[in-house]
């Protein structure tokens, strides 16, 4: 898996490097016609290592006015985990243990970006306002038949800041490197339901808080991009 993902890569490279010696003829032609913008993020894809996560490419999609432009982003992911091991309680027919976690998240961005013009390429900054949930749903059982059942959702808003660097690949594809920070606000809720063994519910818990949360480096993206 990781060398099928350095040969993506390298690919991807190289296609910059060698597009650069008809790159700024194209451009300009380009800047003259091209307004809109539509892309995928490889990068949740590529480097997401656990074989059970399904993340796909996130969407962005920009508009393009004067050395400015607006952009939403859409990034969606999703993850089970499943383990199940005997019971050391003698019964019959034998039990085991299992435990099953579902999850997904769902990140909304919509923000302005600043460009600077470098020959065939381009150097940008700016913000996105962003909206985040989350939720996590488990079942633990017990040998005996005993379960917990709990869900954990989240709903955050707030600001990330990013940089990047965009490279002419041909007149109308583009590849887009970029790194995010995170200013945001989450807030959490957290249920918990115990049954015995009879399916009878034993005992219930629910909390909620909220808490502010920063990260200097919380998202890359690897944007491939058709303008038109």
């Amino acid at each position: 898996m990781k060398n099928c993902k350095i040969i993506v890569l390298s690919f991807l490279l190289l296609g910059v490097i060698f597009s650069q010696a008809t790159a700024q003829e194209q451009q300009d032609k380009q800047e003259e016609v091209s307004k809109y913008e539509i892309g995928f993020d490889a990068a949740p894809v590529l480097f997401t290592s656990n074989s059970e996560s399904l993340f796909m490419p996130g969407l962005m999609f920009r508009l393009h006015n004067n050395g400015t432009a607006y952009r939403l982003r859409l990034n969606v992911g999703r993850s089970t985990y499943n383990r199940n091991s005997s019971s050391d309680f003698e019964v019959n027919p034998p039990e085991e243990d299992s435990y099953k976690e579902t999850s997904s998240s769902y990140l909304l961005r919509l923000g302005k970006e600043w460009r600077k013009q470098l020959k065939s390429n381009a150097l940008y900054f700016g913000s996105d306002i962003s909206y985040s949930y989350s939720n996590i749903n488990s079942v633990d059982t017990d040998g005996v038949g005993s379960s917990e059942e709990a869900l954990l959702r989240g709903n955050g808003i707030g600001l990330m800041p990013f940089i990047g660097a965009d490279f002419l690949l041909t007149n109308k594809l583009h590849l887009s490197v970029e790194a995010s920070a995170d200013i945001s606000y989450n807030k959490a809720t957290y249920e918990r339901i115990s049954f015995n063994e009879f399916g009878d519910e034993v005992s219930e818990y629910k909390d909620e808080r909220g808490t502010f949360n920063t990260k200097i480096l919380s998202n890359y993206a690897l944007v491939l991009s058709y303008r038109f």
